[in-house]
């Protein structure tokens, strides 16, 4: 398993965790659970191979060809940040990968300028990282 790393989400989105795992492991059960990670803390955990689980926001399928498994994670929320682990399951203690999870809160701003009686313009403007709002904002 890969080394701790962090993976940024945005509020209302979906994050996608890829967790590879070693030789060996391919038919044994993988899991992502949030910290502590006792057996309460499992969100969700592989069935068959090569097909997807899915349970409530959470979703999991495992490669066994690439040895890799994805987590997905979709609707965050702010509540969602936090410490995470790829578990893989094996005698004794599991192997867990950490992964801390960070998400964004995200800011919507709609904004009507009436130029003409036949002209408007309507500007929807996206922004993350608050407070610096305009350093990561989308417009459309």
């Amino acid at each position: 398993m890969s080394a701790e790393r962090r993976v940024n989400g945005s509020e209302g989105e979906s994050v996608e965790i890829k967790c590879n795992y070693p030789d060996g492991y391919q038919y044994k059960k993988k899991y992502w659970c949030r910290h502590p990670c006792g057996n309460k803390d499992v969100l969700i955990k592989t069935g068959k191979t090569d097909t997807v689980v899915s349970v409530g926001r959470f979703s999991l399928f495992d490669n066994v060809s690439s040895r890799t498994f994805t987590v997905t994670m979709s609707r965050l929320t702010l509540q969602d940040t936090g410490v995470y682990y790829c578990g893989l399951e094996q005698w004794g203690t599991d192997r867990l990968s950490k992964i801390d999870l960070r998400v964004r809160k995200v800011l919507h701003i709609s904004l009507v300028a009436i130029i003409s009686p036949n002209l408007v313009l309507h500007l929807w403007i996206r922004c993350c990282q608050l407070p610096r709002v305009f350093d990561s904002c989308s417009f459309t």
